[in-house]
């Protein structure tokens, strides 16, 4: 310092010693500060450009649609700066933004990718390898590639991590990646229904060559395969001309419909009919052949069907006539002609059913309609609505009835029957008030009456007998019940001697009579008869005085000749009634019909008036199942199925062999008058509810039309069902409608 000290004392004494040496310094330091100055502003220029190129670097480094985290090194390998971009802190939420430490980033990611990637760093900083893995936020997919950058001493200058979201990537690959699998599933599925078709198909391209077919076709060209068949550009052979098969091709490709054509061809060794078919494709044509050589050999048969058909309707007593899809009149038989009485060779053009319908309402044949038009547009809609059969009623003006019964015919259109149901509607009528006289003699009678069924239950008791014994109404009750009522009247200790006298009277049921002495001074004179069917009449006649008594007397003979009169007239119109079913079966010569003819022979001898029954073992399945094939051509005409259940094989019954199957008979013919076309007819016979019994359900769903109810036949089987202790019950207003038949077992 000491030397320095003194130098610079020297050195500023000689510079102001000496005025020119003074001025040189002075120069050279002005100069060196110049110098210095210019030095200083050079570096700051520089300083200032790459600190702006710096800037340019990261901006363009930010606009990257990646995001990155690096680590920044000296040149001596000291870490000198971390840090994110914003796209990076934008990716994965970072809270520090660009300042996030790269734990941060790691606490983002689930543990498997924050793990499998802090693993993939250490070794990229160890061995200087670049890395790429895939990590997740549990949300969100990102591609991770790591890179270190070394300086030329090999020193570590930069380590940068690049971060891509490839969420919507990863979601596109999975897309495309399930529709290729897909696609390929729908392709082997394809290519196995087009192998599995069972009639040869093929395809063409632009030149109309085959270009692919299923093995159906290469069987059928005597190929090995399809795909031999299918490079050799085999063709099927047409016996009229080998190249109509590429003629049949181009005429479907210019007209761009489909092609049809039967050709005869030789497949399999065998000589066939087929109907060979192209249809046009954006590139060629697809081909198939169907085999009809059956389809042609039905045709044919069935062409003699319908001939030999229409036979027998010719012949038939029920009108019928035959409409094609076109509404025209195809056939019609001799009844049909006599029911309308028009001219032959009129029916014979083929007249549109509404020009039939305007030839019936000219010749007034038809039910009068206020709006014709209406009314003709609603039986024209038949023709593309029908589905299933309908029966319906015609009131025409003469006062006939026709049942007329429309369903759809098998080859399109309709077929239609007329039957006349005047004289069956009359009777129906005619036994109506005959029911109700009775019911209205029955209830004014004088006497006091009652009346038992056969198997000893209580049928009916009249006004008479409810007043003279305050008798509730109660069906169904015994006649040892119904005498028990009687009770309270009589000393109590006299009642059991009584009873047994009056029990002893109705049981022997012949007509002698018994006086009853009540103690409230009341006479009465008791008596029991039989009455057709097998029933018990029980009166009493209040005979406490003469006069009374033979006046009562003589009302008595009087009912006695009015119920046996009913019953005479019943069986009379019971007899006419199966006499004119029989006459409604059509002869046939097949089984089926043979066997309903005998049965009809055994139903039509209904015996109401005898009171002894003709007991013997019978097994209820078979006897059910004899009914329903006596009915089955009726329910397939009305398209309803008769089905039969049992719970058990055989349930063996001691019964009235003849008369159960009459009632069943009726009861079942009754169900399938009230069962919907179309439907079915459920015939179930099942254990009873108390031991002893056996139950057959009838279960069907309702018929609108309710005149399809016939009372007369359920009335008939009810009343012999109760002939041989049995019961019958009617569900008429639940739908489905039952009709359960009780029986007694063996």
């Amino acid at each position: 310092m000491k030397f320095l000290d003194l130098f610079l004392a020297r050195f500023f004494l000689s510079v102001f010693l000496h005025p020119k040496t003074a001025a040189v310094c002075c120069l050279i330091v002005f100069f060196g500060i110049v110098r210095l100055i210019g030095r200083w502003t050079g570096e700051r220029k520089r300083r200032r450009s790459a600190e702006e190129e710096s800037v340019v670097l990261d901006q363009a480094l930010e606009t990257q649609p990646d995001g990155y985290y690096l680590w920044r090194y000296d040149s001596v390998g000291f870490l000198t700066q971390t840090g994110a971009s914003r796209r990076l802190a934008v990716l994965l939420n970072l809270k520090a933004g660009k300042s996030a430490s790269f734990e941060e980033v790691l606490e983002k990611l689930t543990t498997e990718s924050a793990e499998l990637l802090a693993d993939e760093l250490a070794r990229m900083r160890s061995t200087g390898t670049p890395f790429a893995a895939e990590v997740s936020d549990g949300v969100h997919f990102f591609q991770v590639s790591g890179r270190r950058c070394l300086t030329e001493k090999q020193m570590p200058l930069l380590d940068i991590l690049w971060v891509r979201d490839v969420t919507i990537e990863r979601l596109e690959k999975a897309e495309l990646t399930r529709t290729a699998a897909e696609l390929k599933e729908r392709n082997e599925t394809f290519n196995t229904a087009f192998n599995a078709l069972p009639f040869p198909v093929w395809l063409r391209g632009d030149d109309l060559t085959v270009k692919a077919c299923n093995e159906a076709y290469a069987k059928a060209v005597h190929a090995e395969s399809p795909e031999k068949a299918a490079n050799g550009k085999i063709e099927l052979v047409y016996e009229s001309s080998p190249r109509d098969a590429r003629v049949l091709a181009a005429a479907s490709r210019a007209s761009g419909k489909e092609r049809k054509a039967r050709e005869f061809v030789v497949m399999n060794g065998k000589r066939r009919l087929v109907e060979a078919s192209e249809n046009p494709l954006p590139t060629g044509t697809i081909g198939f052949v169907r085999d009809v050589t059956v389809e042609q050999e039905l045709k044919e048969n069935l062409d003699l069907h319908v001939a030999s058909h229409n036979g027998v309707l010719e012949h038939l007593k029920t009108a019928i006539a035959v409409f094609d899809a076109d509404t025209r009149l195809r056939f019609y038989n001799m009844a049909f002609l006599n029911l309308w009485n028009l001219d032959e060779d009129w029916l014979d053009g083929a007249p549109t059913y509404s020009h039939f319908l305007d030839m019936l309402r000219e010749k007034r044949k038809l039910p009068e309609n206020r709006n014709f038009s209406d009314f003709k547009n609603r039986e024209l809609s038949l023709f593309s609505s029908l589905i299933t059969e309908t029966t319906d009623y015609l009131h025409l003006p003469n006062g006939a009835t026709l049942r007329r019964t429309v369903s759809p015919h098998p080859l399109g259109g309709l077929f239609i029957s007329y039957e006349d149901v005047t004289d069956h509607l009359s009777m129906e009528r005619s036994m109506s008030v005959l029911s109700e006289t009775q019911s209205i003699v029955f209830n004014h009678l004088r006497e006091a009456v009652l009346l038992f069924d056969r198997d000893g239950r209580l049928k009916a008791a009249n006004a008479a007998y409810k007043a003279l014994w305050d008798f509730p109404d109660q069906d169904s009750l015994s006649v040892a019940e119904t005498i028990e009522s009687q009770k309270p009247y009589f000393d109590e200790a006299k009642w059991p001697s009584l009873k047994e006298q009056i029990l002893s009277v109705v049981s022997e049921h012949s007509g002698e009579e018994f006086q009853i002495l009540r103690p409230d001074g009341k006479v009465l004179d008791f008596m029991a008869i039989s009455v057709p069917g097998g029933g018990i009449f029980v009166s009493y006649t209040d005979a406490t005085n003469e006069e009374k008594a033979f006046a009562n007397a003589a009302e008595k003979d009087n009912l006695l000749k009015k119920t046996k009169a009913a019953a005479v007239a019943t069986d009379r119109l019971r007899e006419k009634f199966f006499d004119r079913l029989k006459t409604l079966v059509p002869a046939s010569s097949d089984d089926d019909g043979k066997f309903a003819l005998e049965q009809l022979s055994d139903l039509t001898l209904i015996e109401t008036g005898s009171s002894v029954l003709e007991l013997n073992s019978v097994v209820l399945e078979k006897i059910l199942t004899d009914l329903i094939r006596t009915i089955r051509k009726r329910a397939t005409e009305r398209g309803v199925s008769v089905v039969l259940t049992s719970e058990e094989e055989k349930t063996v019954l001691i019964a009235d062999r003849k008369r159960l199957k009459q009632g069943l008979f009726a009861l079942i013919d009754a169900a399938l008058d009230d069962t919907a076309a179309g439907t079915e007819l459920s015939v179930e016979v099942k254990k009873g509810t108390a031991a002893g019994k056996i139950r057959v359900l009838l279960t069907r769903t309702a018929e609108n039309d309710s005149e399809h109810h016939d009372g007369f036949e359920q009335n008939t089987g009810k009343i012999l069902i109760e002939s041989q202790g049995g019961a019958v019950l009617f569900s008429d207003k639940s739908d489905p409608r039952t009709t359960e038949i009780v029986l007694r077992t063996a």
